[in-house]
């Protein structure tokens, strides 16, 4: 049985092993700052204000602009230019191939790091994006700042579908040069080599960072034993009847290894780190190899 169908996506694990990840994540974004060190303080000198957010419960009180308050009666905070540009665009597949008619664990764990990575977002970094795709969802268009929008985003994977479409059609639904600056995370099997190049080159070269990663079954990796197995084709729908032997799994194998080098090599073309990922991996490890990558 597949995880999606038998396992909270978001349990108690899940928010234990995020809590834990919290000063992991604080030395991804120090480390990412030329020089390293630490955020500035408010008030010290070489310091370069960037804007101002809305403050959100859990935010620093320090970091409160007070004359902002007394003048207008609005709570915000300043962003400094080192604050400002860490911000996570978090796109995660939700097409047929993620789920395999309930058979496969890649669309549960790719729901499963992005609920992570957003709550990293909201509670490290200076703001998610979470894009589901495909999808034409208003709210792919959202940068969220703050903690108190964890709920919805986490619902929002929770009831995501499984849909047909492209994920460069909907990230052309988005605002021009959307992860300019920022990092931008792809959570899919990428299975879709056209596809992938159009949304790399949709996403640009402006952005920080882009991380690929690459969500695999085990079954993927290394094909169960031979025999006469019902396959079926989850984009057409199309079933069929094969003899499961050696030699055609050695075939598959190879036609694995061989598109893994095309997924890396378009990953080089346009800037971005590849990412292979085990669903069997513990959820930790895995949310630390995304950190890892981003770093």
């Amino acid at each position: 049985m597949s995880r999606l169908g038998s396992r909270p996506l978001f349990d108690a694990e899940f928010h234990a092993v995020l809590a834990a990840l919290e000063r992991h994540a604080r030395r991804v974004m120090r480390s990412d700052r030329a020089g390293g060190g630490e955020v500035p303080r408010r008030g010290l000198s070489g310091t370069i204000f960037h804007d101002y957010r809305d403050y959100s419960p859990g935010d620093d009180p320090r970091r409160i602009d007070w004359n902002v308050y007394g003048r207008l009666g609005d709570l915000v905070i300043k962003l400094f230019e080192a604050e400002a540009r860490f911000r996570l665009h978090v796109i995660v597949d939700t097409s047929p191939s993620m789920d395999v008619a309930g058979r496969s664990s890649r669309g549960w764990l790719a729901k499963r790091l992005a609920g992570g990575l957003a709550h990293l977002g909201l509670h490290v970094f200076e703001g998610a994006r979470l894009v589901i795709t495909p999808g034409r969802d208003d709210a792919n268009a959202r940068m969220l700042t703050g903690k108190p929008h964890l709920p919805s985003c986490l619902q929002r994977l929770e009831s995501a579908e499984v849909h047909q479409g492209s994920m460069a059609e909907t990230l052309g639904a988005l605002p021009a040069g959307f992860a300019s600056r920022d990092a931008t995370l792809i959570l899919s099997d990428l299975f879709d080599l056209e596809d992938l190049e159009r949304s790399l080159r949709r996403i640009g070269r402006r952005t920080r960072r882009i991380v690929c990663v690459q969500i695999l079954d085990p079954i993927d990796l290394a094909p169960e034993r031979d025999g006469w197995r019902r396959v079926r084709d989850v984009e057409t729908g199309r079933q069929r009847l094969i003899r499961l032997s050696s030699e055609l799994r050695d075939a598959c194998a190879e036609a694995l290894r061989e598109h893994e080098q095309q997924v890396s090599a378009l990953c080089r073309r346009y800037g971005a780190r590849r990412l292979l990922l085990d669903t069997a991996s513990p959820f930790e490890r895995a949310m630390l190899r995304v950190l890892e990558a981003l770093a």
